[in-house]
């Protein structure tokens, strides 16, 4: 996989702590930090109200939601949910991704199973509390949209992680981080952004530095031209350049590194003048 450059591409993960903090989420984040994705979880907001949170899921532009055993027991969690549900309807999200985790599919989109008892058990404790009729009514209207964002999250094409049937865990976090980065291209693409993945500008940034004891040539020839360097002006002379421009300075930029090679040797090959 390319380690392509997407810092300023923010993934927004939501997860359910106890479930996820010290174990899949760990292996996540750090894979996909290591592969320059910028990533968002709800600690990095520690100490800011909730309202904050929500600006940040509309600052990016992928949810990851881990959907686990727990998740329905959080309200936390599922007004997150709901949150993404609202920014994908209105396309301030690019895509969401969901991870279902030890959990079906089928027992999310119809709160059923053990997922269920936990999603009953909170609605029971959210009524319990109260008297007030406006706020039972605001209570199940929160409910009814917990549902809707529930529905929807099983409607999207995501991934599904069981022991019994998958591989490693290490595996399966590279296949999540590999359908970000397919996601995150798609996006840039859509975007008419150059995402030029930086293992192609490290092929090209060639260091070439001689120490050659000739007269004729002081201290160091030193080559360091990388594919930025070398495609710079042709940036200033046509800002607005197309994909064939590219390649043609992709071209031209091995051409001066292959050049500037076969100059040096021919420099080295020649009788040092007594």
């Amino acid at each position: 996989m390319e380690n392509t450059n997407y810092i300023n591409d923010q993934v927004f993960i939501s997860f359910r702590g106890k479930d996820e903090r010290c174990g899949f989420l760990t292996y996540l984040k750090q894979r996909l930090l290591e592969s320059n994705v910028n990533v968002f979880i709800d600690e990095n907001a520690a100490g800011e109200p909730l309202e904050n949170l929500f600006g940040h899921i509309r600052k990016s532009r992928i949810a990851i939601v881990i959907v686990s055993k727990n998740y329905a027991e959080s309200s936390w969690c599922l007004d997150e949910l709901v949150e993404i549900k609202k920014c994908m309807e209105t396309e301030k999200l690019n895509a969401v991704i969901p991870i279902f985790r030890k959990v079906k599919v089928s027992s999310v989109r119809k709160q059923s199973g053990k997922f269920g008892e936990r999603f009953l058990a909170l609605q029971n404790s959210l009524l319990a509390k109260e008297v007030d009729k406006k706020k039972i009514k605001h209570i199940n209207s929160r409910i009814k949209r917990w549902k809707k964002a529930l529905e929807f999250v099983t409607g999207m094409i995501g991934l599904t992680y069981d022991k019994k049937f998958s591989r490693s865990e290490f595996e399966f976090v590279g296949k999540v981080v590999e359908k970000v980065h397919k996601t995150l291209g798609k996006t840039a693409a859509k975007a008419g952004r150059n995402s030029t993945p930086e293992t192609s500008k490290e092929k090209l940034s060639y260091l070439f530095v001689f120490n050659i004891n000739h007269s004729n040539v002081n201290g160091l020839i030193h080559s360091s031209r990388t594919l930025e360097a070398l495609t710079l002006n042709l940036d200033r002379l046509n800002p607005e350049r197309s994909t064939g421009s590219l390649s043609l300075s992709l071209f031209l930029s091995v051409f001066v590194l292959f050049y500037h090679q076969l100059l040096i040797t021919r420099l080295m090959l020649q009788p040092a003048e007594c």
